[in-house]
């Protein structure tokens, strides 16, 4: 199964529902959408993008320097770089 739920993805990634729910709201990420219990589900792809937000705030980045960051084109990136 490509989906999991936000518990899934808190349990996985050793992340609170809270930290999920304040990346959403900064609009680092998005659910893909809600199962058919009426649980958020997220993608492959949001779980590798959370773990990539992860790893730039241990690096000591705000969240909006990620979103900015994130939201870039390759040739931005490549200037920030």
């Amino acid at each position: 199964n490509q989906f999991k739920t936000l518990a899934q993805i808190c349990k996985e990634l050793n992340v609170s529902r809270k930290v999920i729910q304040g990346y959403e709201k900064h609009g680092l990420i998005c659910p893909h959408g809600k199962d058919r219990y009426g649980h958020l589900i997220y993608d492959r792809d949001t779980t590798e993008r959370i773990i990539m937000i992860r790893f730039y705030q241990k690096l000591g980045f705000s969240v909006k320097e990620i979103r900015a960051y994130m939201d870039s084109d390759e040739t931005q990136r490549k200037e920030i770089e």
